[in-house]
This record gives structure tokens, sequence and C-alpha cells, in this order.
């Protein structure tokens, strides 16, 4: 897995003009490869499968459209890792997300000003108080 993302970050740092990315992982280490992201000027679509990704060391300031895929169990880090890049992503367009478990909706997504799209499909939102 470390030649991919090595790869990876070596293409991606040479792509001064990509206005198309499509990224589906699912390992731990994903967050390695985001730094080369600051070199995509235009246009970002991004599909992650989401593990503990330290969302804190990225910025989106350019990405126009994120779709999130996220097949594991509940998970309280992932609601605030979504919450942090969420309010990093000010130029977001299009927001998707599929098969995630929320306790609830991520209050972020209301100050994304630019948002045209917002497709949430497979969500599951749970009440905590109801399960225990």
């Amino acid at each position: 897995m470390n030649n991919l993302i090595q790869c990876l970050k070596e293409q991606l740092s040479h792509s001064n003009n990509l206005k198309y990315l499509s990224i589906i992982f699912n390992f731990v280490d994903t967050y390695l490869i985001f730094n080369s992201f600051f070199k995509i000027k235009e246009f970002i679509v991004t599909i992650i499968i989401f593990k503990n990704i330290p969302v804190e060391e990225l910025s989106f300031s350019n990405l126009k459209e994120l779709t999130i895929i996220y097949k594991q169990t509940k998970n309280a880090n992932l609601e605030n890792n979504l919450a942090l890049l969420l309010r990093k992503a000010t130029s977001l367009q299009v927001l998707e997300m599929k098969q995630i478990q929320l306790t609830e909706l991520i209050k972020e997504i209301r100050n994304l000003i630019n948002l045209v799209e917002l497709n949430l499909c497979q969500n599951q939102l749970y009440d905590y108080q109801r399960t225990m």
C-alpha cells in the first residue's frame, strides 16, 4: 500500500491542471495522499471510504465536489471528522454522502453557501437514546 500512496503523491505533485480526481481507498493511511491536493487548482471529485483520517491536517478550500462512502459501523469520530472537513470546504458545490451512520445531521452543511446539490442516499440516523 505504501508504494501505491507514494505513486499517487508523485503523480499528483505533477498534475497542476488536473480537473477531476476520483479516489477510492479502504485503509487507514489514506490521509497521506491529501497533502498533494494543494497542487490541484480547479476541480476535484473525491470519493473516500473513511476510516481514521486526521482531518485537522487537510485543507479543501478549492474542493468543488465531494462524495463520501463509509461502509463501517457507527463511529463517533466520523461525525467530528466530517464536521471538520466540511468546515474547511468553503467552495463546495456538490456534496454526496452514502451509507453513513450518523447520530445527527452534520450542522456544517448549512454553512456551505455555494452548495447547489446535496445527496444523502442510503444513510442511517441513529437515536442513541432509543438504543440504550
